[in-house]
């Protein structure tokens, strides 16, 4: 004989127990099954989050906004510091410092060609009063090959422009030869994007001690700095031990890039290790 179950032959009291262990059931369902995960991922994220904290407290950068606004203003000053000498070194070792839009401006040759006859002239007839003999053409012709860059021909004219005007003012008795080089450019980065290029010539004088002495002093005149790449002296005659035969090579700076342009990567330092066997 089956049974049926009747609510007739339930209680009141038995029902709402019965609901209430439902109800429990389901709760305890859903809390297993929904809840009870994502609290075991929030769990987790807490020990993360205090596993970072300690890691970060023990390498000193767990800092407030104060203070990394602080460090901020810090690296933001030491920029603006390096800039500042970066610009005080162009001025100071740049030779062609005080002529920067003449270096930036887009020169012609028609340009280069006027100028070389201004300078050959202006330079002859310096030498002339001096009494300084000189090369007439100073090493360069007015002949521009299709392939010639006149800018770069024009650096090179007032590059050796400087120099043989520095020669003539400590009062030489000679310039055998003057001849400017191919320059030099100096890049960075992985692509050498340039930022300075380096206009070298070639001279050969006579003179004496002091005359050497002069020109050091006068190619570290801000402005009209040359750089000794090269030098060699030796007597121009064995009865006249006070004449010297110089030859050098000299170079004009000229730098192309402003500093807050120029951005290098920074290479990880390499571990210290210490020397062993000691």
């Amino acid at each position: 004989m089956v049974m049926k179950l009747s609510l007739d032959n339930i209680s009141q009291r038995q029902q709402v127990v019965a609901i209430i262990l439902v109800a429990g059931l389901l709760i305890a369902g859903l809390w297993y099954f929904l809840l009870y995960p994502q609290h075991k991922n929030r769990r987790a994220l807490e020990k993360r989050i205090a596993d970072m904290r300690e890691q970060l407290e023990r390498s000193n950068a767990l800092v407030g906004e104060a203070e990394l606004r602080r460090r901020k203003n810090l690296i933001l000053d030491k920029h603006a510091e390096l800039k500042d000498e970066w610009a005080e070194v162009i001025e100071s070792i740049g030779s062609f410092s005080d002529e920067s839009e003449e270096i930036a401006a887009q020169v012609d040759k028609i340009d280069f060609k006027m100028a070389l006859y201004d300078v050959q002239q202006r330079l002859n007839k310096k030498a002339a009063i001096a009494g300084i003999s000189i090369p007439p053409e100073l090493g360069m012709v007015e002949t521009v090959g299709t392939g010639d860059d006149a800018r770069t021909l024009m650096m090179q004219l007032r590059s050796l422009e400087k120099l043989v005007d520095a020669l003539l003012d400590i009062d030489i008795s000679l310039l055998r030869s003057v001849e400017p080089l191919r320059p030099i450019v100096h890049g960075y980065g992985e692509k050498g994007q340039p930022y300075l290029e380096e206009y070298p010539v070639h001279v050969e004088f006579l003179g004496d001690l002091k005359n050497l002495y002069d020109l050091y002093h006068a190619l570290l005149n801000p402005g009209n700095v040359l750089t000794m790449r090269r030098i060699r002296i030796k007597a121009a005659s064995p009865n006249n031990e006070d004449l010297l035969r110089v030859r050098a090579i000299l170079s004009a700076l000229v730098f192309l890039e402003d500093p807050s342009k120029i951005e290098l990567k920074i290479k990880k330092s390499q571990a210290y290790v210490a020397p062993m066997g000691h």
